[in-house]
């Protein structure tokens, strides 16, 4: 963060896209979506949230003084793994109930494997055809209502705020999240790419091209048979912490790799 004083507005300007606000990285999703290229002093009102009339009384030197500040927003590949979309809300009339979805934690600290199974599965269709509906689906795995009985003071509680992962309760709630802003499920979709990116970094054995065709060809289910080892392991190797699973399957991989040559 960079400390900033605008008369008597002091602001503290993000750097990076993890320091956003949330509001700051839906305003600058829905700009990108607009081509061509976002106008730079667009990108510096939403990065300097000041009111209208103390940014109409920003200098021209001062403006381009700034433009730099904004140069990461402008990145293909932004490296957004904080989690600043934590819950989303549905678009409702007055008299109906709020209705809200409570997304993962940063990094993907609290997926499990049969979860990533399948928003990964969501998420290279819809690279592969760029149809809403692989979108929805992905949005639909990782937001998910708040589960019953939820303490984050209890001993029992496991770190997931959301309800327990179930795959046959996709398609309905597709169906809800469908009516979101396009802004925000791209949002997401930003969100999921730089955590995806920051797993293939960190067990890189595991995301090697062989496998990473194998999962944009047949999703990563011929993946859990193998490691699984039989049908019988099946449901306790899904329900693993994503990070533990890949973790091991890195480590087995990296071995077979060093293993020397009989």
């Amino acid at each position: 963060m960079l400390d900033a004083q605008f008369g008597r507005h002091r602001r503290q300007l993000a750097t990076t896209w993890n320091e956003l606000t949330g509001a700051q990285l839906l305003a600058v999703v829905a700009l990108r979506q607009q081509p061509p290229a976002p106008p730079a002093d667009a990108l510096l009102a939403i990065l300097l949230d000041l009111p209208r009339r103390a940014f109409a009384r920003l200098t021209v030197v001062q403006r381009v003084e700034l433009r730099p500040r904004t140069r990461f927003l402008a990145t293909t590949a932004p490296a957004l793994t904080a989690q600043l979309l934590p819950c989303l809300t549905l678009p409702r009339l007055w008299f109906e109930q709020a209705q809200h979805f409570h997304g993962p934690r940063e990094a993907f600290r609290n997926l499990r494997f049969d979860e990533f199974i399948f928003a990964d599965t969501y998420y290279l269709r819809y690279l592969q055809t760029q149809q809403a509906s692989w979108l929805d689906q992905l949005v639909a795995v990782l937001y998910r209502p708040e589960r019953a009985g939820y303490d984050p003071q209890a001993v029992t509680y496991a770190g997931d705020r959301r309800e327990d992962f179930n795959e046959h309760l996709v398609p309905a709630r597709a169906t809800q999240l469908a009516r979101l802003p396009l802004a925000t499920k791209l949002a997401v979709l930003l969100y999921y790419q730089a955590c995806r990116r920051l797993l293939e970094q960190r067990y890189a054995y595991v995301f090697s091209d062989d496998n990473s065709q194998k999962a944009s060809t047949n999703g990563w289910q011929e993946v859990l048979h193998e490691l699984a080892g039989g049908v019988v392991h099946l449901e306790d190797t899904a329900h693993q912490a994503l990070h533990n699973v890949l973790r091991e399957m890195n480590r087995v991989l990296r071995q077979h790799a060093e293993r020397p040559a009989a």
